[in-house]
């Protein structure tokens, strides 16, 4: 047995496979287009996923002055509550100046209901802290690139209300973004690469888990690497029975199946010296 061989074998998994760590999956739809209006967008379900893990992401979408219209969200009790009102009070005075509410909330009515007023337009700066400091349990979110008025808002929350994304109600809506049930994201965009960024996102948090280590210092695969796996069927799974970890490098499984009763047909490999992924 040659030396590879015999690591391959013998390997001790340094810390090895988190007990309870779930699956990742990901469905990406084919990019549709609304016959009314002409517009195209990719869907994308991901899970496991929270709200922070998107903001590279929601960040790269666009890099113009676009905002973020949030349509409405729900949170649960915050870990600092006093510091936690202060910044509500000062996204809602900002808010308040770009859609004009009749009763302007403060920061402790809505840290005391849980729940944002609707709606609430935000600068980049401001959609980071709300996603950073306040546990959210629903929220419904777009990037939109120009001005927004209450009839727009109406739009949107129409096509919402028929169970469409946020994306399809308004025509200057570069994403959308929706907390799902079990731990989940819905991202739908103009742009298919921002959705197959958002799977390089995971993948690495993923990996981070299974090492134990901090998905700042782990290297995001690259987006052909993800686009190859993903433009066989646009379903992915990753399952930790199927992550093979060695001293050397991790052999990450994929299935691209819809059925999840067979093995992996796919994988990627991490490289932990180079901090450094590879398909084959």
């Amino acid at each position: 047995m040659g030396r590879a061989e015999r690591e391959r074998h013998d390997a001790n998994p340094p810390g090895g496979v988190p007990g309870g760590l779930p699956s990742l999956e990901a469905l990406l739809s084919p990019p549709a287009v609304d016959a009314e209006e002409f517009s195209a967008s990719t869907l994308l379900r991901i899970r496991p996923m929270n709200l922070a893990q998107t903001v590279e992401v929601w960040r790269l979408v666009d890099p113009t002055e676009s905002r973020t219209l949030v349509v409405s969200g729900a949170f649960g009790p915050p870990a600092d509550g006093r510091g936690i009102v202060e910044g509500l009070d000062w996204i809602l005075a900002r808010g308040q100046e770009r859609l004009p509410r009749d009763r302007p909330a403060s920061g402790g009515e809505v840290a005391r209901s849980g729940r944002l007023p609707r709606p609430l337009l935000l600068e980049q700066d401001e959609f980071e802290w709300i996603v950073e400091f306040l546990p959210w349990r629903e929220f419904v979110a777009l990037r939109i690139d120009g001005p927004v008025e209450s009839c727009d808002v109406a739009a949107i929350e129409r096509v919402i209300a028929a169970g469409r994304t946020a994306i399809e109600g308004d025509l200057r809506a570069i994403a959308s973004l929706r907390i799902l049930e079990g731990s989940g994201i819905e991202f739908a965009s103009r742009s298919t690469r921002s959705a197959i960024r958002l799977v390089a996102e995971d993948l690495a948090f993923y990996l981070a888990a299974v090492i134990r280590r901090d998905p700042c210092d782990v290297a995001r695969p690259s987006l052909q690497q993800v686009e190859r796996l993903l433009e066989r069927t646009g379903s992915m799974t990753v399952r930790p029975q199927e992550t093979e970890v060695y001293p050397q490098w991790v052999d990450v499984g994929v299935t691209t199946r819809p059925d999840l009763a067979r093995p992996a047909d796919a994988s990627l490999i991490y490289d932990l010296p180079s901090d450094s992924w590879h398909d084959r």
